[in-house]
């Protein structure tokens, strides 16, 4: 009588603990997705799928910190009445770039996401690249991604914020 009625109370704790661990991380995402406006970092604004996710981005509400490569393509995402939010300069190669993009987002707000679209590509046989290209590219694609990443880790950990990596052919 005595072990079954042990039994039961253990087995009872165990699954009012495993309960409530699934009701209160309910709970949290559910505040975090019902969070008004999103703030989302988006690389490689310039132009295709950058300027395009910055502008579905800023068409579903979030607030978007576009980064670009050239100051046409902050120019272009200025002036489209469709975009909501800031766009900079900023080159993912260069660790003072990346920084003072960070300055810029903790001065305008939270961070909950990171789409890390920046890249380049020279869609040509081997033989017909350099080495000199083949490194740039490895550079801004995967050195820059992980720089980003890095850099706004911080920011990411406070609003439990998500990355998404588009990535080439690196």
């Amino acid at each position: 009588m005595e072990s079954s009625l042990c039994d039961y109370f253990w087995s009872s704790l165990c699954i009012t603990i495993v309960t409530l661990y699934f009701l209160l991380n309910f709970i949290v995402d559910q505040w975090i997705s019902t969070k008004v406006r999103k703030n989302i970092l988006v690389t490689g604004c310039d132009s295709g799928f950058g300027l395009q996710t910055a502008l579905e981005l800023s068409e579903s509400n979030c607030h978007v910190f576009a980064s670009c490569l050239t100051q046409d393509g902050v120019d272009r995402l200025q002036n489209d009445s469709k975009f909501q939010g800031m766009a900079f300069i900023m080159d993912v190669t260069k660790e003072d770039d990346v920084q003072k993009a960070k300055e810029i987002i903790e001065q305008n707000g939270d961070l909950d996401g990171i789409v890390n679209n920046a890249g380049i590509a020279f869609p040509a046989l081997f033989e017909w690249q350099s080495i000199e290209f083949m490194k740039k590219t490895f550079e801004v694609n995967f050195w820059g991604t992980v720089r980003v990443a890095k850099v706004m880790l911080p920011l990411l950990k406070k609003s439990r914020g998500r990355i998404v990596n588009l990535t080439s052919m690196t």
